[in-house]
């Protein structure tokens, strides 16, 4: 579990902070701020990232079973609904769909967990495709084991993360 945004990569340090920025945006019934917008898009595709975040974010917030929370973009402590967040993006862009499925449904409705997922995901894999990874986490290397996020397919296969 991540507790401080150093803990993060960069990736997930800039994704976190829009979050952030964007939650707080919603709160207040207000657009993101330019600076933030101005920033995400000197990424590589960070016009579709900055899209693509704030549809997750659209989306876990229409889909949320409780009042999720996000600190202040300043704030250089994680909540636990962010790194739940991260962990189910980072899980995305492994490839561990199961667990990312699992880690979106401890916040979400029934009914909105479907279009929250397609957003993670699809946020993912864009991070992923122009090369900027949230993790330095690798599924091939000696393994952390996670009890609790068994896949379904295979009830022997237990997933297995390393930092």
């Amino acid at each position: 579990m991540h507790r401080h945004t150093s803990e993060l990569e960069l990736t997930g340090r800039l994704l976190l902070w829009a979050l952030r920025h964007g939650s707080r945006a919603l709160r207040q019934r207000r657009d993101m701020p330019n600076f933030v917008r101005h920033t995400l898009t000197q990424l590589p595709a960070g016009a579709r990232l900055l899209d693509l975040s704030d549809s997750l974010l659209a989306h876990l917030t229409l889909g949320a079973s409780r009042l999720l929370h996000f600190g202040c973009p300043e704030s250089p402590a994680l909540t636990h609904d962010e790194n739940d967040l991260i962990m189910a993006l980072i899980a995305a862009q492994l490839g561990l769909t199961s667990e990312a499925r699992l880690l979106l449904a401890g916040f979400q409705h029934a009914g909105g967990l479907r279009r929250t997922q397609r957003a993670c995901f699809a946020l993912a894999a864009s991070l992923g495709k122009h090369d900027l990874p949230l993790s330095r986490i690798a599924v091939t290397k000696p393994a952390i084991l996670l009890p609790d996020l068994i896949r379904k397919r295979d009830q022997e296969m237990i997933s297995r993360l390393s930092i």
